[in-house]
Order: structure tokens, then C-alpha cells, then sequence
């Protein structure tokens, strides 16, 4: 399927090549389901893994294992994706490590959306597609409680066209993982 991309996805069998303006995508969003979420980028699913292999160190604090971490994660995603080997699209420009203190302390490293050649002309609406699907992975229901939504976030409150929409960041997956485990934390400390 072309052009290349880092992104799983399935071919739009309805595509034709749109005059402008594009209304329909090329290709539809396919992933890997894991613990109930989906992941179809190599730099997301290379975060899952890194923070899946175990809780941090005792004594890890920001210098001594989250940074140097971080700092890892983001060069093996340029050896893995970057365009030096052949890679597609950008690389990520955000890498970002976030931690929740235990015991035992876990930690959760994500990186913004990249990966994906997406001009209008060849592949119609498939940026619009890839950044509603990483909007969804986050509950809504508290983002549309406090007035946002996909078109409307706290940076382009502040930044106007030029602010990030929500799911289209760094943060997505961790932030996801750490509402997970607020909302049983919450529900366990209410209910039992």
C-alpha cells in the first residue's frame, strides 16, 4: 500500500484519488489489541513494551532513570523508524516518561504521533483519521465535562490553530494508562 507508512492500516477499498478538498481516506486505522487498547505505531508499541518489563528501581528519580530512560526510548525509535534506515514520514518530536510513585513505582513512555506520509493529495483525509483515532484511546466524558473535545484543548485555547489537539501528543498512552489506574484506585478505596 502506498505511500509508506510506520502505521498498521487497512486499504479504504472506496478511495479514489480526491480532487481537492479530500473527504475520505485512503486508508483505515488497523492495530494490536492489548489490555483493551489499541496500538498501531512501532513507537508506541516500543513504549508499551519498555514500560511493561517492570517497575523502576527503588531509589529511581528523574536524573538517575527517567531522563537517561526517555533519552533511550527516543534513539531506539530512530533506529527503528527514523529516515536514515529507510524510515517514513517524521520521527516523533516529543519523547516523554511519565511515572506514578508506588510502591512499586511504575512508569509509562510515550511518544507524539508520527510515522505516516499523509499529504491530502495521496492519501485523502488519513491525518484526520490517525489523530481522531488517538483522540479516542482517551475517555472523552471528563475532557467534555471541563468544555473540550477533539477541535477544542487547553493548548489551543492558548495557541489558537497553532496548539495541539488532544491524542496527538506525547502523553496520550501514559495519560491513558494513568487514568486506568486512578479510576480502580478510586473505585477500589469507594467499594471495598
Amino acid at each position: 500500500m502506498r505511500p509508506d507508512q510506520h502505521i498498521n492500516r487497512d486499504a479504504n477499498l472506496a478511495w479514489t484519488p480526491p480532487p481537492p478538498p479530500a473527504t475520505m481516506s485512503k486508508f483505515s486505522v488497523a492495530g494490536h489489541l492489548h489490555n483493551g487498547r489499541y496500538y498501531w505505531s512501532p513507537y508506541d508499541l516500543l513504549g508499551l513494551f519498555l514500560s511493561y518489563i517492570g517497575p523502576a528501581p527503588d531509589r529511581a528519580t528523574k536524573r538517575n532513570f527517567y531522563l537517561p530512560l526517555t533519552a533511550v526510548y527516543g534513539r531506539w525509535c530512530r533506529q527503528i523508524a527514523g529516515q536514515s534506515r529507510g524510515g517514513v514520514g517524521h520521527l516523533p518530536n516529543t519523547f516523554q516518561c511519565t511515572w506514578r510513585t508506588g510502591p512499586p513505582t511504575w512508569f509509562f513512555l510515550g511518544a507524539s504521533l508520527a510515522g505516516y506520509e499523509w499529504r491530502p493529495k495521496l492519501t485523502g483525509t488519513w491525518e484526520m483519521v490517525l489523530r481522531r483515532a488517538r483522540f479516542a484511546l482517551v475517555d472523552p466524558l471528563p475532557l467534555l465535562q471541563l468544555g473540550y473535545n477533539f477541535d477544542n484543548s487547553p493548548e489551543i485555547a492558548w495557541q489558537g490553530a497553532w496548539g495541539t489537539r488532544f491524542g496527538n501528543c506525547a502523553e496520550t498512552y501514559p495519560f491513558a494508562d494513568l487514568l486506568v489506574y486512578v479510576l480502580c484506585f478510586f473505585l477500589c478505596r469507594v467499594h471495598c
